[in-house]
């Protein structure tokens, strides 16, 4: 079987067994999944800047530049202004549901209280579903309505998470095949 048709799961597992430092490439990995749900906050957000330096406090962090007493205040500083603005600026469950998505996906990429493994996934998940959200949004709403074909709001969902599960997957595996390129 190729890389290519493994989960994202099993490619986190290989690069926690195979990188010579697992702590750095899963921590800077969850950078990379929170980054791209990061840049839908910014289409709402664009004047507010605190995310993405927090951000890069977690990659330098990571590549231990960065302090972590910097990166707490950065995060307390991030949390107190998302929780600000996404109050009133965003309709209701659509909005809502998005920007949940992205905090939890920019939380795992900057908690480093949380495992390395477990904070990838997490910044992989809740990224995923950010996409997932927005777009099924943007076509529809949810209709439940159990034992009928899916909605095209469900159809647009998962098409995109499978989207944003992709990239990931193929972002993990250039991770992977460098780390495999590069150790002796």
């Amino acid at each position: 079987m190729t890389l290519k048709r493994w989960s994202l799961s099993t490619l986190l597992d290989l690069l926690q067994e195979e990188s010579p430092d697992p702590e750095r490439h899963l921590r800077l990995l969850a950078c990379d999944f929170a980054e791209r749900s990061l840049s839908l906050y910014q289409q709402l957000f664009p004047d507010d800047e605190q995310p993405r330096r927090v951000l890069i406090l977690a990659r330098q962090l990571a590549q231990g530049q960065a302090e972590r007493a910097a990166l707490d205040e950065a995060w307390e500083m991030a949390e107190a202004i998302w929780a600000v603005q996404s109050e009133p600026a965003i309709e209701v469950n659509a909005g809502d549901a998005v920007l949940d998505q992205i905090a939890g996906a920019c939380r795992a990429a900057w908690d480093m209280d949380q495992p390395a493994r477990q904070a990838a996934q997490t910044a992989a998940d809740d990224s995923a579903f950010a996409f997932a959200y927005r777009d099924a949004y943007a076509v529809s709403w949810p209709d439940y309505y159990p034992g009928e074909t899916k909605s095209l709001w469900q159809v647009t969902f998962d098409a995109a998470h499978e989207t944003e599960r992709a990239w990931q997957r193929k972002r993990a595996i250039e991770v992977l095949l460098r780390i495999r390129l590069t150790s002796p």
